[in-house]
């Protein structure tokens, strides 16, 4: 295949002659037009359209609104909009390359509908739009003709946008022509590719809908709203809309042809056009084409099974946009300084006794680990740590942005937090809906794992629509897959302030399977272990309903008198950044220490007592993926295994050598060490479950001296 291919839909009579005037298979010439030069003015670019009765436009890319406003100026509009899929790198099959054809078609129709007085235009014939099937038109024409039979032809770089019509945001190039016989060429040339293209028509709904109202009723801008309100894509689609009435016992061919212009600009992508293109992706999945001699034919019983491919994939789609839609969403007013859940301004003065009454329920809850063995001290700091970080989330994604765009580092404000425990019921489920609970006043919060895929999840990170807003998002019961579906997702973290996604959540995600994540992710992401458990004699039956009550009565008055105190600190910290008043070359945004002092403040303030898990915190010392609360648990380990089966360690001047066994454990810790411990320790994983330290480093980070020589064996002998 061809280095650079384009895909063309068309009938089963033979292709027709492309644009260059003749069927020549020369590829090395390409088609001039001499003119001669006349002079150059200063003009308004609209006024060059003036006194013009028809006018013909093939444009590359294209905004709807500015149609709408150029077309007022004609009694009659023909306009091709012509495949700007096609920036996209063309080394690509011709069944992925479809999908860009469909995408295309469906996001001209898409805006089309959003856009109510063009659309009325062009069910009233007055305006005709279509998009090419064949022909990769990158050109910019602009063909006016008056009822005079005065003729104009404008060839600018300006593709039928206000940004490129207005000169204010790019600089466009503008050469104009009055010449007739110039005229007529492209005139024939347009007529080519307008044969070679396919209506787009507002459907039935939409003009049943404009056909209700007069021009002057409709609105002048963009109708937002929900794609699936206004757009079905199965039924919807113009190409197989147009194909299912035009071809009953043909079929249609999709075939590869050379492109004679490969090299084109990468333009910005519309995001519906991203969207389509991995929803007919989806849709091709299933449908297993097959490519037959460089063509694919859909055949009239294909066109149904795509069609019922896109129902079902669109009622998946809309079902999970309803679980998103239920998820409470959180909005930050800055310039206010006012805080919305879901819509509602939230009230940041909480009475005393209701916030006595959160701050009651909340130390019952932590008290409650009473009833848990293994490590629950440091559970119980965990887990503050995580209530100190979910709390202060929703401004993280909003101060990444400024920070980027002031070029201070954002690894301060995480964005994913992995809490890992080695077994079931150690609280990490209830304690991240209890939290949340505290956040929104809503219960059982969260998706679990198997439902939720990762591009699913980047979905609700990044659209418009059906976007999580503030509240951090929960993924339960995540397993050993956690590292092949989301770890791309988590590598480009800095996506965030890229493409400025300033209400983007906290994601937490909750294991039993998932080892320590390796230094790459750690360095993207908070991790928190919980060893702890539920003793013999204690159900867990009992417990979930302890824990069910325990939620119930607990509201969100504690996190309200939060915000009061946190929300102003976040706005002189963005004022901070943005005038640049006393900010040092070492500054970065952080939020940790503010919120734990914040929650301690309040605790503090309202006459109860603060509990030893509860301390200030920081990034650096608390979270960041080289923080000593960290690595010191695996520190630990090392002792207690040292102590207890010396054997397994071999020691000399230089390394610390320490075989373990082959259980499964055993390669979990050795894991674990490689991945969490300090740099300078050189940990590092050797064959045969074993794993060598830098015997120096090691001691001096334990405070403890490894004994050698004969003593050493003494004590192992009689041990």
């Amino acid at each position: 295949m061809a280095e650079n291919q384009v895909i063309s839909l068309f009938g089963n009579e033979e292709l027709p002659k492309v644009v260059n005037g003749n069927n020549s298979t020369i590829n090395n010439k390409i088609k001039c037009h001499w003119v001669n030069y006349k002079d150059t003015t200063m003009e308004c670019p609209l006024s060059l359209f003036d006194g013009y009765q028809d006018l013909k436009v093939i444009s590359f890319s294209y905004n709807f609104g500015f149609i709408a406003q150029l077309t007022e100026k004609f009694e009659q509009s023909q306009i091709i909009l012509g495949a700007e899929f096609i920036a996209s790198k063309m080394n690509k099959t011709i069944v992925n390359q479809m999908k860009e054809v469909m995408a295309n078609a469906d996001e001209l129709r898409l805006n089309l509908h959003r856009n109510k007085k063009l659309a009325k235009r062009v069910v009233e014939e007055v305006v005709e739009i279509r998009c090419p099937l064949m022909v990769i038109d990158h050109r910019k024409i602009y063909l006016l003709k008056s009822d005079g039979d005065r003729k104009r032809v404008i060839m600018p770089s300006a593709n039928i946008s206000a940004r490129a019509w207005t000169g204010l945001n790019q600089i466009e190039n503008f050469n104009v022509s009055d010449d007739p016989a110039l005229y007529d060429v492209y005139l024939a040339e347009f007529e080519t590719a307008w044969e070679l293209s396919e209506p787009v028509v507002p459907n039935a709904r939409v003009t049943k809908e404009i056909n209700e109202k007069s021009i002057d009723e409709l609105p002048d801008k963009d109708v937002s709203g929900k794609e699936t309100e206004i757009y079905s894509v199965e039924s919807d689609n113009p190409i197989l809309e147009n194909a299912t009435k035009a071809v009953i016992d043909k079929a249609i061919i999709v075939k590869e042809v050379d492109d004679m212009e490969t090299k084109l600009e990468i333009i910005e992508y519309d995001k519906d056009m991203e969207k389509l293109k991995q929803f007919h992706a989806e849709i091709l999945k299933e449908l297993k084409l097959k490519n037959n001699r460089n063509q694919i034919q859909l055949v009239p019983k294909m066109i149904e099974e795509y069609r019922f491919n896109a129902n079902k994939i669109s009622k998946k789609k809309m079902n999970f946009e309803k679980k998103s839609v239920a998820y409470p969403r959180m909005i930050v007013d800055y310039s206010t300084e006012e805080i919305f859940l879901d819509k509602q301004k939230m009230d940041l003065s909480p009475t005393d006794d209701a916030v006595k009454n959160d701050i009651k329920e909340m130390l019952a809850v932590f008290s409650n680990f009473d009833n848990f063995i293994g490590q629950v001290n440091k559970a119980r700091e965990n887990f503050f740590k995580l209530m100190v970080a979910l709390f202060s989330s929703p401004f993280n994604a909003k101060l990444r942005c400024v920070a980027f765009l002031k070029d201070k580092a954002t690894q301060g404000l995480p964005l994913y937090i992995l809490l890992n425990s080695p077994r079931a019921n150690c609280g990490k489920t209830f304690m991240v809906r209890y939290f949340l609970k505290m956040m929104t006043g809503k219960k059982q919060l969260g998706y679990k794992f198997e439902k939720i895929k990762s591009k699913e999840l980047e979905a609700f990170l990044k659209s418009d629509e059906v976007q999580h807003k503030g509240i951090p998002i929960f993924i339960d019961e995540v397993t050993s897959a956690f590292k092949i579906s989301f770890s791309g997702m988590i590598r480009t973290v800095d996506s965030c302030e890229e493409e400025f996604r300033e209400c983007q959540p906290l994601t937490i995600f909750a294991s039993n399977d998932v080892p320590k994540p390796d230094e790459p992710l750690r360095k993207r992401m908070v991790f928190m272990n919980f060893d702890i458990g539920l003793p013999s004699d204690v159900m867990p039956r009992e417990m979930d309903t302890i824990g069910r009550q325990l939620v119930n009565r607990v509201n969100t008055a504690f996190y309200r008198k939060y915000l009061s105190y946190m929300l102003p600190y976040v706005t002189g910290e963005l004022r901070k950044m943005t005038t640049g008043e006393g900010l040092t070359d070492e500054y970065s945004p952080e939020l940790m220490k503010k919120s734990s002092e914040i929650i301690i403040e309040i605790i503090k303030g309202y006459g109860f007592e603060i509990p030893e898990y509860m301390k200030i915190l920081s990034w650096d010392t608390d979270y960041a993926a080289n923080s000593q609360s960290i690595y010191e648990d695996e520190l630990n380990k090392i002792i207690e295994l040292y102590k207890t089966d010396r054997k397994l360690f071999n020691i000399d001047e230089r390394y610390v050598t320490i075989c373990l066994n082959d259980d499964g454990t055993g390669s979990k810790m050795i894991s674990n060490w490689v991945n969490l411990l300090p740099g300078e320790i050189q940990a590092e994983k050797l064959p045969n479950f074993k794993i060598r330290m830098n015997r120096k480093a090691l001691e001096k980070h334990l405070d403890y001296h490894f004994e050698t020589g004969l003593r050493a064996k003494l004590k192992d002998w009689f041990s």
